[in-house]
């Protein structure tokens, strides 16, 4: 996953991802990327800042109610 700072009005809230993830033990699960770094996984315009997560995954909401357990 990566999260994306479109502007500078955004790259506080990185940080207090980064930190979020720090308070709970996990903050060697995510990186906080400047431009250059960003700009190094990704092409995207008008890029400040993200935050890159190791592990993720996205749920479907409805077919993980229908379908779980199986």
């Amino acid at each position: 996953m990566i999260e994306v700072a479109r502007g500078q009005w955004g790259i506080s809230a990185l940080e207090n991802m980064v930190q979020d993830f720090e308070l709970v033990g996990l903050g060697g699960r995510v990186q906080f990327l400047d431009r250059e770094q960003l700009l190094s996984r990704i092409q995207i315009d008008d890029v400040e800042a993200g935050v890159y997560a190791k592990d993720c995954t996205v749920l479907h909401p409805g077919q993980l109610v229908r379908h779980w357990p199986r």
